[in-house]
């Protein structure tokens, strides 16, 4: 037993640290958004598309910053999904002074769809521009971002452009229960191997994703994805799959959001997404759910363990292994905090962070089969309409 232990906390601190060395190379001299220069000019036109359902609350000063960071031949489209609240009355205020922003009012469903998917489809059949980029209804953009963002994608050829936004927390729960998603997100995807043509990563972020029209017509558009939950990541494999240049670049000082607010906010935010995940495989979950505690809690505990209870000599290089684990943690909160701002102190509660992560996906899945589907916004969306 004590063989298999030390076996499991040396696998766990070899594979953190491991995340802690590439992502902090990815980092290393790679120039975020913020970085570079502002062009001199800019002929390519952008179309700024924008699902939103009951989004009151952030709608007016998001499409405001986009309004004044779109580019010169830029518009902005905002498509209303069945919004029950102000959502559609702020738009078009905002529309009746600005004729770049163009309003879409959806007031059906088509079946098979999810509605921000269908959306974002709508968004396209209207759209102008040369490039299309996919945001949501809460991201606040600086003034030259988007100028920026065409401009890297001209010189360098790119076909998908994801950037990572600021992420704003507030509140102990936010900065225990953001972090931990981050980097259990970075663990499983690597997002910064997407523009390695060769590698099978893949990255999107539904607060940026940028695409050259061409290209996203040819993955087939958000018609492919008509009832993926996932849909930000699953575009960037889509997009991927065309042999498309991708690169994703920080967008810290270019581009912000608060993801969720509050913990049940986070928790209910990734209701539709954990267990899609998944596969909406209950097997996956499990073991899922049963690896990652052998990973972390696991060896974070061993060496209070040793320290409390005393040990055999296997057991304290297992507990050397364990406090490998809380190092390297240390040094992923301290990547994690690039895009969050927080103390890379936090780290101290990652067994926490676990925790809930564990019960946010079993939520997710215990929910889905409650419902018979998935839940989102308001409308649930049944097993054979986001199953592949």
């Amino acid at each position: 037993m004590s063989a298999i232990l030390l076996i499991v906390c040396v696998a766990s601190f070899l594979w953190w640290m491991e995340l802690a060395a590439e992502w902090a190379s990815a980092l290393k001299g790679a120039a975020g958004l913020a970085e570079l220069k502002v062009p001199d000019s800019s002929t390519a036109g952008l179309s700024v598309i924008i699902p939103a359902r009951n989004e009151e609350r952030t709608l007016e000063q998001a499409l405001t910053s986009v309004l004044s960071a779109l580019p010169f031949r830029g518009e902005a489209i905002l498509v209303n999904d069945r919004s029950t609240d102000g959502t559609l009355e702020i738009a078009h205020k905002l529309a009746s002074s600005d004729h770049r922003l163009k309003v879409v009012d959806i007031t059906d469903l088509p079946g098979g769809w999810l509605g921000k998917n269908h959306a974002m489809w709508q968004g396209y059949l209207v759209s102008k521009g040369g490039y299309l980029l996919f945001t949501d209804a809460d991201v606040i953009f600086e003034q030259d971002c988007l100028v920026k963002a065409i401009s890297l994608c001209e010189e360098e050829g790119l076909d998908h452009l994801v950037s990572t936004p600021t992420i704003i927390t507030r509140g102990f729960w936010e900065r225990i229960f953001v972090p931990i998603f981050a980097i259990l997100l970075m663990s499983r995807f690597r997002i910064w191997r997407a523009a390695n043509p060769q590698s099978r990563f893949y990255a999107g972020i539904g607060a940026f994703n940028l695409v050259r029209r061409t290209v996203y017509e040819l993955a087939g558009t958000h018609e492919a994805l008509k009832g993926e939950a996932v849909d930000d990541l699953y575009l960037g494999r889509l997009m991927k799959s065309t042999g498309g240049l991708v690169k994703v670049v920080s967008g810290a000082g270019c581009l912000r959001v608060r993801w969720n607010i509050g913990l049940r906010g986070l928790m209910e935010g990734l209701e539709k997404n954990a267990f899609a995940a998944f596969g909406y495989s209950l097997i996956r979950v499990v073991g899922g759910c049963l690896i990652l505690p052998a990973a972390t809690l696991g060896p974070a505990l061993v060496p209070f363990s040793c320290i409390l209870f005393g040990g055999s000599r296997i057991l304290w290089f297992a507990a050397l292994a364990g406090l490998g684990v809380w190092c390297s943690f240390a040094v992923l909160y301290r990547l994690a905090s690039y895009a969050t701002g927080d103390s890379w102190l936090y780290f101290t509660t990652f067994p926490v962070g676990v925790l809930l992560m564990i019960w946010t996906i079993l939520r997710s899945a215990v929910l889905y089969h409650m419902r018979g589907g998935i839940k989102w916004r308001g409308t649930v969306y049944e097993r054979n309409a986001n199953q592949k």
